[in-house]
């Protein structure tokens, strides 16, 4: 979050916004959490809009039928995907984001799994294997070190059907050296575009689309589509 106490001496960034999330309050009347700190809800955040407007035209004016949130939050964008799918799936590394989803009182209500990113239970055998069409996460990856995005797309890829579509916003900065495509410094965590459409590249999801955001730290969206 924004409007935070000073990270601790020695703590990462993913334990930085942990900690943040677990002292949020649980807001009153369906109000997800993080709409005042993030500039507004999807409809009234321009980045947001922008990226709601994807999605639609990704969807062509139907329903999801199975979509995964990865990193909910305080359920800004939950809210948003949840009348716009048949099933929803969200998973976050903090008990307090299920609380924060109970508290939307969405019907029906979202199965809400509480769970390491880059443990996620979609690999094979498992009935979330090759099961969603849209995996999406927005503001996680500036939160996670190198080697928890590189067992995350593994993950997504687990868990998307053939032609599903995973829509990922990270934080990127230009980096003086090539041979350090990730850093981490303060609250978020920078990836150059190229590490991270490596690691997609691995994982057999194709590069579809990609656009820069506003947001403060520096931002960006890429959508990537699993191969057949």
């Amino acid at each position: 979050m924004t409007n935070c106490a000073p990270q601790r001496k020695g703590e990462t960034a993913a334990e930085f916004h942990a900690r943040m999330l677990e002292a949020s309050p649980i807001l009153p009347n369906g109000q997800p959490y993080g709409v005042a700190e993030f500039g507004g809800d999807v409809e009234q955040n321009p980045d947001c809009r922008r990226m709601a407007t994807k999605l639609g035209n990704m969807a062509g004016g139907i329903r999801w039928r199975q979509t995964l949130e990865i990193g909910t939050g305080g359920g800004r964008w939950t809210r948003w995907i949840h009348p716009r799918t048949d099933h929803l799936l969200t998973v976050d590394a903090s008990p307090k984001a299920r609380l924060h989803i109970e508290a939307l009182h969405l019907q029906p209500p979202p199965i809400c799994i509480v769970s390491k990113y880059g443990a996620l239970p979609t690999g094979k055998g498992s009935p979330l294997n090759s099961a969603f069409d849209l995996a999406f996460s927005y503001d996680t990856f500036v939160h996670l070190p190198r080697a928890i995005i590189t067992t995350y797309f593994r993950s997504v890829a687990d868990a998307l059907r053939t032609g599903g579509f995973f829509v990922v916003h990270y934080g990127t900065r230009h980096q003086a050296r090539a041979d350090q495509p990730i850093a981490e410094s303060q609250h978020w965590t920078y990836v150059e575009p190229y590490w991270l459409n490596t690691q997609a590249a691995i994982n057999q999801l194709d590069l579809i689309d990609s656009w820069t955001v506003s947001q403060g730290y520096g931002s960006a969206v890429t959508v990537y589509r699993k191969k057949g």
